[in-house]
C-alpha cells in the first residue's frame, strides 16, 4: 500500500470512529441496549427508567481512569441524588467470567450493573466486555457517562476519567432541578 492510500485509509477509519462515537447524541433519546442485561439475567430496559433522572455508567475493572476517576464520580452522585430519585446504571465492560463478583458488587453497591448478554460474550470470550451495544450505539472511550433526563432524554454525555469526574455533578444537578426533585441553590 502507498502512503497516500495509507494516509486515506487512516483518514476514513479515524472519521468513521468519531461520526459513531457520540450517539447517542445530546437531546435525543437513546436506542433500546438490546446487547446488555442486568448481571440477574435481566434484560436493561431504558423507557422503564423513564419518569427518573438517569445515570448510564460505562467503565471496567481493567481501566485505571474509571477506576481512579469515573467510579468515585459516579458513586458520589448516586449516594448524593440517589435518595432524591436519581438511576445509576453501572454498564461493565469486564468480561462475563467476573459476573459473579458483579453480583456482589451490585449488593454491595446499591445499584443495577448490567453486561454483556451471556449469549453474545460468553465468559472468557469477550475480556473486554462489548463496547458494541447494538442499536444504543458504540462505546469509544472508558469511562463514559450519559445523564438522561426523566424523560430519557440525553442532556449530558462525558468521557475519560477526568471528564466524569469534573462533569458529573453539576450535570446531574440541572436533571434533577429540571425534574423538580432538587430546589435550585
Amino acid at each position: 500500500m502507498n502512503v497516500k492510500t495509507q494516509l486515506f485509509a487512516s483518514v476514513l477509519y479515524l472519521a468513521c470512529t468519531l461520526a459513531h462515537a457520540y450517539k447517542p447524541e445530546l437531546n435525543e433519546a437513546p436506542a433500546a441496549m438490546d446487547r446488555l442485561e442486568y448481571v440477574d439475567g435481566t434484560p436493561v430496559d431504558l423507557s422503564a427508567l423513564r419518569g427518573s433522572p438517569t445515570v448510564l455508567y460505562f467503565g471496567a475493572d481493567w481501566c485505571i481512569p474509571c477506576i481512579e476517576r469515573g467510579r468515585p464520580a459516579t458513586i458520589a452522585a448516586a449516594s448524593k441524588y440517589g435518595p432524591m430519585g436519581l438511576k445509576v446504571i453501572f454498564i461493565s465492560m469486564d468480561d462475563n467470567k467476573f459476573r459473579a463478583s458483579k453480583v456482589d458488587e451490585e449488593n454491595r453497591l446499591g445499584m443495577r450493573i448490567a453486561m454483556a448478554r451471556m449469549d453474545i460474550c460468553p465468559p472468557h470470550k469477550c475480556p473486554s466486555g462489548s463496547p458494541d451495544l447494538g442499536a444504543f450505539g458504540r462505546i469509544y472511550y472508558f469511562p463514559t457517562a450519559f445523564v438522561l433526563d426523566a424523560n430519557g432524554v440525553v442532556r449530558a454525555r462525558m468521557s475519560f476519567g477526568q471528564g466524569v469526574a469534573g462533569g458529573l455533578d453539576a450535570a446531574v444537578r440541572e436533571v434533577m432541578q429540571a425534574a423538580g426533585l432538587l430546589s435550585a441553590k
